[in-house]
């Protein structure tokens, strides 16, 4: 059985306020990368988890001044 890997819920990407923009925007292609991963494993509900956490983490993006 494969392992599955923790996804970050809203109230976890807190932390990610505390990192600059290189490094979240390096967390946000990773994270891309493993919801593309799960869809072609047709781990659809783990990709869309992945997905809303997406969201999150590219508003916070949005929000660097």
């Amino acid at each position: 059985e494969r392992r599955k890997k923790k996804i970050l819920t809203v109230a976890e990407t807190k932390e990610f306020y505390y990192l600059d923009k290189e490094a979240l925007s390096k967390k946000i292609r990773e994270l891309e990368k493993k919801m593309k991963e799960a869809a072609k494993d047709l781990e659809f509900e783990r990709a869309a988890e992945i997905r809303d956490e997406l969201f999150s983490l590219k508003e916070i993006l949005l929000n660097f001044s």
